[in-house]
């Protein structure tokens, strides 16, 4: 190989032959920043030509369209999980109710044993009956 091709990188852009573009470069064989930018600059025009942008307009419109669509449907799907959401608080809130009805009614039950409990105890003391041999 060639020192001059060594130091010259072999890039091909497109539409053009590879001599060419090896062609173009500066005459101390790295080439200029400035070729490599205007390079750049005609490679984004042949790409961003009128017909080009002519030719993505439809899928741009289809591409807003079904964004559109996604974005209706989230917030259908956001309304609904929002009232279901709504339905489980309030199914929890109840479930939350009736578990505090039954604690309260427990404990008044057991108060209520506890306490006629005593009460019997208490009248079977006052009748002296002897407890130890009850339970024997």
């Amino acid at each position: 190989m060639d020192s001059t091709e060594e130091q010259q990188p072999v890039v091909r852009m497109r539409g053009r032959p590879l001599n060419e573009t090896n062609a173009n470069g500066n005459s101390n064989g790295n080439g200029s920043p400035n070729t490599a930018i205007q390079r750049g600059l005609e490679a984004l025009q042949e790409n961003c030509s009128e017909e080009t942008e002519a030719s993505y307009i439809p899928e741009i419109r289809k591409l807003d369209s079904q964004l559109d669509h996604l974005n209706d449907y989230m917030s259908k799907m956001e309304e609904r999980l929002k009232l279901h959401n709504e339905k489980l608080m309030e199914t929890l809130r109840h479930q939350k109710e009736e578990r505090e009805k039954r604690r309260r009614s427990f404990h008044e039950v057991s108060t209520t044993s506890f306490l006629s409990a005593a009460r019997y105890m208490y009248l079977l003391k006052s009748l002296k009956f002897d407890l130890t041999n009850f339970f024997h």
